[in-house]
Formats: structure tokens, sequence, C-alpha cells
């Protein structure tokens, strides 16, 4: 399985762009295909024929979510005005250190709204928004 793949993935979720998400999917998932039809035809170590692909695919995507979850170093966050989470050493005092924050391209800096310019060494995705009022109210 190409792990380009499930960073692709990844950093599709990350920018919630879903259309990036089901490319990334649709790949990897004839990736597996093509690494079960390898495997299939050597007879060592090979997956039976109904090895359940959907449950693969589904445990991948789950991979691939905890890894989005997960703190990542700032080299590798979106740097086109998304909003992500930040972590920042010694932020305002020793009790605060994560805060909410994009890159600013044009500056060449990441900044948060009631900091200004911050320098993050960890960042991660916002997690999403209630889908209903209810949940938001919960």
């Amino acid at each position: 399985m190409s792990t380009r793949l499930i960073q692709d993935l990844h950093a599709g979720i990350s920018r919630r762009d879903w259309d990036a998400v089901e490319v990334a999917a649709n790949r990897l998932r004839d990736d597996v295909e093509d690494t079960r039809r390898i495997l299939a035809g050597t007879g060592i170590g090979s997956l039976p024929n109904d090895y359940p692909l959907p449950r693969l695919a589904a445990d991948a995507l789950s991979d691939a979510i905890a890894v989005e979850r997960a703190w990542q170093p700032i080299k590798t966050a979106p740097k086109d005005w998304t909003d992500v989470l930040l972590f920042v050493p010694n932020l305002d005092s020793d009790w605060r250190n994560v805060c909410e924050g994009y890159y600013d391209a044009e500056n060449e800096v990441w900044e948060n709204p009631m900091f200004g310019a911050v320098d993050p060494t960890r960042w991660q995705p916002l997690p999403a928004p209630p889908e209903t009022e209810r949940e938001a109210m919960e």
C-alpha cells in the first residue's frame, strides 16, 4: 500500500477537499486491489479470494484519520490560509500553548487573531463542526 496515497488522502481530509479525498480513496482502493492480485498470484502470503477488501480500505481510511488527528510537524501544514490548531511552546504562559491559526502566505508567517505572529512547532486540523444545531447544544 502506498504511503503517498495515504498522505494524499490525509491532505485532502485536512483541507476538507472532498474531491481530492475521493480521488485519493479511489487510487488507494485500486492500489489495494493491485496488491491483492499480486499476492494472490504468488501463493506465498497471499490474501484469500474472499478477503474483505472493504474492511481493508476502511482500516486504511481509519489509519489516515488517526494520522490526521495526531500532532504533525509544522512543515507539513497547509499554507493556503486554512485554519488549523497550532502548538506554540510558551505561547502566552506556561499553561497555554495551543491556539487556532493560519499561514499568511503574503507575509510568510503563522498568524493567530489574538496573538498575532506565532512560531508553532506542530499542527493538526480543526475538528469538524457539529452537523446539526442539536449536536451543537449537546
